[in-house]
């Protein structure tokens, strides 16, 4: 068990992280952040790897705003209003 803890550290280590992103909303969302998917309502904060850099999010009402903000780090900065509005973007 101490071993797979020390490889799954050592794992999480290698891997990186590029920069961290904050989900600022009022309302339901969903996207992909490090190739996999997530959903919340509200705000939310993600580590964006080295690998994958991207993220993307989809409103899932037709009011509310959506927006993403970095906390580390630099990169796309997208909002939205719109209905079911959806943003996108990386770390550079």
């Amino acid at each position: 068990m101490k071993r797979l803890l020390l490889g799954l550290l050592a794992s999480a280590t290698l891997t990186g992280c590029a920069a961290q992103i904050e989900v600022q909303s009022d309302t339901r969302w969903s996207g992909t952040v490090n190739q996999a998917d997530v959903a919340g309502e509200g705000y939310s904060v993600y580590e964006l790897w080295d690998t994958a850099p991207g993220f993307y999010f989809r409103k899932e009402t037709e009011a509310g705003y959506l927006a993403v903000r970095f906390k580390k780090g630099w990169g796309d900065e997208p909002e939205t209003t719109a209905p079911y509005g959806s943003i996108w973007g990386s770390a550079w």
